[in-house]
């Protein structure tokens, strides 16, 4: 069942508060990008799957690992990037409760990092099966940078081919068009899911 949220700040809008009135689906399935560049990132996001599902966030479905160059016009390394599709009943906002909280816990620290900066681990909410668009004072569904990145789009549709794309294509046609343009190299496959 897809919900749209409505109050007087305008369609989609909604803060937390009201959040907490409104019917909450059942288990549903989110989308969840992972990425770094500092340390063992290919644990980190192990790890990071592992502590999701510890808080009640179950795995079902892992990308392919992909290496890209970074954003933003900081020379720094490489990121290693996935989207991994995850089943939750939590609320959009406890979901990044849980991906901030997790971030912290594997050493990410916002606010000693350089915007665009070097980091350990970044997990980024980019969809909600349930909430297809959802704004709160906290957060934006879908993630608001989501269809401008390879990094984000190829992976995604690697664990979800038939999501709709915001030109009513498949998303598979918009990672196509993206892996022709260069930047993002497939390197393997995180094997061990949780």
């Amino acid at each position: 069942m897809i919900q749209r949220v409505t109050d007087v700040n305008g369609p989609n809008h909604i803060s937390d508060a009201q959040l907490s009135a409104v019917k909450m689906p059942g288990r549903r399935r989110i989308y969840v990008g992972l990425g770094g560049n500092v340390g063992q990132v290919p644990e980190a996001m192990r790890r990071a799957l592992h502590l999701l599902e510890e808080r009640g966030m179950q795995p079902l479905a892992l990308s392919r690992l992909y290496q890209t160059a970074p954003v933003g016009g900081i020379v720094q390394a490489d990121y290693l990037n996935a989207v991994a599709a995850l089943e939750t009943i939590a609320t959009p906002t406890e979901v990044l409760g849980h991906l901030l909280a997790v971030e912290a816990d594997l050493g990410r620290n916002r606010a000693q990092e350089e915007r665009w900066g070097p980091r350990t681990l970044d997990l980024d909410y980019l969809l909600d099966e349930a909430w297809p668009s959802f704004e709160s004072t906290v957060l934006t569904l879908p993630h608001p940078r989501l269809w401008e990145r390879a990094f984000v789009v190829i992976p995604l549709a690697d664990v979800w081919p038939t999501c709709p794309a915001p030109d009513s294509r498949a998303i598979t046609a918009w990672a196509s068009e993206m892996r022709g343009a260069g930047g993002v190299t497939e390197v393997g496959q995180l094997t061990e899911m949780p």
